[in-house]
């Protein structure tokens, strides 16, 4: 279980996507402690919202869904997305398509702060015993590390 957190910032109101993940369960209650509402948001419905909570169910495809999901927002932990590794279509749909249209709505609601969670699997392929550091190439191991990839690139 991770502590709670001692930040400082304080945000109006905070955007969490993928948060009927693991991830984002996990997170909720701590990211409650750094906004005054906190916007939870998935393609599946998960519950009801608790005091001082949002639900928006949304799909990171849907570009409308996006504009309006990001109104009124000031920053967004982004989690949401295909998880793992999965046939092109859908990682092209989740993790490219709607991260793209993620930040464009982020742009044009002038939400200024994303925090997107990227993974190892960005330098998957390089051999176990080589020591990767931040400025080496990327190396996806597969569809998955190389949609995380590009968000690295487009944040």
């Amino acid at each position: 279980m991770l502590p709670q957190p001692a930040s400082t910032i304080r945000f109006g109101r905070l955007l969490l996507t993928g948060a009927a993940g693991n991830l984002g369960r996990e997170l909720r209650p701590r990211l409650k402690a750094c906004c005054e509402t906190l916007r939870l948001s998935d393609r599946a419905d998960f519950g009801p919202a608790a005091p001082g909570e949002e639900i928006v169910v949304a799909s990171l495809e849907d570009k409308a869904a996006m504009l309006g999901l990001l109104q009124g927002v000031d920053a967004v932990v982004h989690l949401g997305g295909v998880s793992t590794e999965q046939p092109w279509e859908p990682i092209l749909a989740a993790n490219i398509v709607g991260m793209v249209n993620l930040y464009e709505a982020a742009r044009l609601n002038g939400v200024r702060r994303i925090v997107f969670a990227s993974s190892n699997h960005v330098t998957g392929f390089y051999r176990q015993d080589e020591v990767v550091g931040p400025r080496d190439p990327v190396r996806p191991d597969g569809f998955y590390g190389l949609s995380k990839a590009f968000g690295e690139n487009l944040a």
